[in-house]
């Protein structure tokens, strides 16, 4: 595989080495990334419902979807609705999981890193963070014009949850 595949490869373990004690605290929950493996059953479980990451604990375990972006910490997520190839999308996939009852991510996070450190980071059920959206509690944008495959994503401003729909962390 070229050198930069295997570079962004070790970047994303690394960055999310970072999020994982972060995720720890505001949860009390033990995170497992399952990202980046050959193990079939786990591409499957990226691919097809969206789970990056397991979290579990002595009695339970639920599928999480992660982003996690390299520089200023928007505390934002972004949920990408449109893509210029016309593949379908992490909202598209969502939504048909949530209308057909099948296997989606129960948490979502996204976390800023920026210099090899963790800048921010937030950690929501799911359907709420899809709730927000469908009420109107978001923006759009769109990849830069220099981006090889054009992207659009809904976001939502950490802000808009109550504190009890959401746990955030900001470097101080």
């Amino acid at each position: 595989m070229p050198d930069n595949f295997n570079d962004a490869i070790e970047k994303s373990v690394t960055n999310f080495e970072l999020c994982k004690p972060v995720l720890k605290d505001l949860l009390g929950w033990d995170f497992i990334s399952i990202e980046n493996t050959d193990n079939e059953h786990d591409k499957q479980l990226d691919m097809k419902a969206g789970i990056d990451v397991f979290a579990y604990c002595d009695k339970y375990i639920r599928g999480v979807a992660s982003r996690i972006q390299i520089g200023h910490p928007y505390n934002t997520f972004t949920i990408r609705f449109e893509r210029q190839s016309g593949a379908e999308t992490e909202y598209e996939k969502r939504i048909y999981a949530f209308e057909n009852d099948v296997l989606y991510p129960h948490f979502t996070f996204q976390a800023y890193v920026d210099n090899g450190e963790l800048q921010s980071l937030a950690i929501c059920h799911t359907k709420d963070l899809f709730q927000k959206i469908l009420d109107g509690h978001k923006s759009q944008r769109s990849t830069g014009n220099d981006q090889i495959g054009q992207a659009s994503f809904y976001v939502v401003d950490w802000d808009c949850f109550a504190p009890d729909e959401i746990k955030i962390f900001i470097k101080k």
